[in-house]
């Protein structure tokens, strides 16, 4: 499964807490791979204050965007291809680049800003009760809650 950060992260984070008890938050911040000055919208987990990332380790265009470290707990399972830097909020830096891309590309401005949408709505459903109900009614086929419980019950 690659482009499913918030899905995976919903689905992990509604999955530890029904099957097994364990409350894990989740995080919808940005990311960077260290080639740019922008940042792009991601969702991962924290334990404890520890890192949860299963979705950045397979990109679908690896050229576009490398591949991150399956991370879980702080521990590196997998190494990718690019060390990326985690941040909650996107910084000035972040933002100015972002803005700057789309006053450039009236293509890229329509992506950027669909991107920016996406995060606030994904952020405003992660934190709400009943947020991933939400979210998971809209998932398409294959990608609900229920089909990946299946999915790992395999």
């Amino acid at each position: 499964m690659t482009e499913a950060c918030y899905n995976l992260a919903f689905f992990l984070r509604e999955f530890l807490k029904q099957q097994h008890g364990i409350e894990v938050e989740m995080v919808v911040g940005w990311i960077n791979d260290g080639e740019w000055a922008g940042a792009a919208s991601h969702a991962w987990l924290e334990f404890e204050g520890k890192k949860i990332d299963i979705s950045l380790n397979r990109t679908s265009r690896p050229l576009d965007q490398p591949s991150g470290n399956l991370v879980i707990l702080d521990y590196i399972f997998r190494n990718g291809s690019a060390t990326y830097t985690y941040a909650r909020e996107l910084s000035a830096e972040a933002d100015a680049t972002l803005k700057e891309m789309a006053q450039l590309d009236s293509q890229l401005k329509t992506v950027i800003d669909h991107k920016w949408r996406e995060h606030v709505r994904i952020s405003h459903l992660s934190q709400v009760a009943g947020g991933a109900n939400i979210y998971f009614s809209a998932a398409p086929p294959g990608c609900t809650f229920a089909d990946l419980s299946a999915a790992i019950s395999k």
